[in-house]
């Protein structure tokens, strides 16, 4: 199922990002990607996207990584993005986020 975000923009998809108009909560927000999508494919659909500098942090597993729902993938983000994981907000479609994000 293709996914087009209609974020201030009737263009679809490629507006996401670096167009669309973020909230402003008074300091910088970061965005990171965690997926258990294997970390070759991640990039491969990145890039293709043309979405390879949309993210400050991807995480994907390589061999012998944990996936979600276990707690380590999100805690890797908090720690490559340099906070604490209390300050992440997630956004996933699926058990395995839901599990993640208690686990953490």
């Amino acid at each position: 199922m293709p996914v087009n975000f209609h974020i201030g923009s009737s263009n679809g998809n490629m507006d996401f990002f670096g167009k669309a108009p973020w909230p402003s909560y008074g300091a910088e927000r970061k965005l990171a990607l965690c997926t258990n999508k294997p970390h070759h494919l991640t990039e491969a659909v990145l890039e293709a996207l043309g979405w390879s500098s949309a993210f400050d942090v991807v995480v994907a597993p390589r061999k012998g990584d944990a996936v979600k729902p276990d707690g380590q993938p999100l805690l890797r983000v908090a720690s490559e993005l340099g906070v604490e994981p209390r300050e992440l907000i997630m956004i996933g479609d699926g058990p395995q986020d839901i599990g993640a994000g208690q686990a953490v």
